[in-house]
């Protein structure tokens, strides 16, 4: 009697798990990962259309919010922590935060402004996952496929247009877009989530169409080894 008691129950759990709000069980999903002691994460990202194509990211987190970065640029490797809005960036001379960078850059302003964006909108995750959530209009899927969000015009603009220059002469920002985020779940913790945008960019002499695509795959949850110097801790300490 007691293995059909134990049937019934786990199958009445499924039902209640299929059936719940996408939005909602995605958000659990996101907090079960942020409750882990630690985990690893690649992300890559490819433009179709497009022959180039960067390095894959390479990151590691702990509970406490403290991430570290990896990713190879050509010949050069790009190394950063960060822990919620701080970001330190290990340069030939040290650890730098953001306002080191643009700093540093006094002799080449645009270098540094462009090197400080690129390191600020990097994300561990959690942190990227809960920013997505607030750009998306409507949830669909259940059971064992991804939770599909569709972004809202104005989110896929803004996703689309980070690290674009700004100013009075650059061209007119991305039009017609939009965007799905998909994010697959196992044993209740986010395991992977892919973001696709698109849109319309005006270059200086023409228009076109670039759709963008960021596949992030989590791993070795509990097993990572989170190491970071105590230079780059103080940088990002509250």
């Amino acid at each position: 009697m007691k293995p059909l008691v134990a049937l019934s129950i786990l199958s009445a759990s499924a039902v209640i798990l299929t059936a719940a709000q996408p939005k909602e069980a995605c958000k659990a999903a996101i907090k079960r990962l942020a409750d882990q002691p630690n985990y690893s994460w690649t992300s890559t990202m490819r433009f179709e259309g497009m022959n180039w194509t960067p390095g894959p990211l390479e990151g590691k987190a702990d509970q406490s919010g403290l991430a570290s970065l990896r990713q190879e640029f050509g010949e050069r490797t790009i190394e950063v922590v960060l822990k919620g809005d701080k970001r330190a960036l290990k340069t030939e001379s040290g650890w730098r935060t953001l306002a080191e960078l643009e700093q540093a850059g006094a002799d080449d302003p645009g270098r540094g402004r462009m090197m400080a964006r690129m390191i600020g909108r990097l994300q561990a995750p959690t942190d990227e996952l809960l920013s997505l959530m607030d750009k998306v209009q409507s949830w669909k899927g259940e059971g064992t496929g991804p939770l599909v969000g569709e972004l809202t015009q104005t989110g896929a603009a803004e996703l689309m247009a980070l690290g674009r220059r700004q100013g009075d002469a650059q061209p007119a920002g991305p039009r017609n877009a939009k965007g799905t985020v998909k994010v697959w779940i196992a044993e209740g913790t986010v395991s992977k989530y892919e973001l696709t945008v698109s849109a319309t960019i005006t270059g200086r002499e023409q228009e076109r169409e670039m759709t963008r695509i960021t596949t992030v795959e989590i791993k070795d949850l509990g097993k990572t080894k989170l190491e970071v110097p105590e230079e780059a801790k103080r940088k990002v300490a509250s």
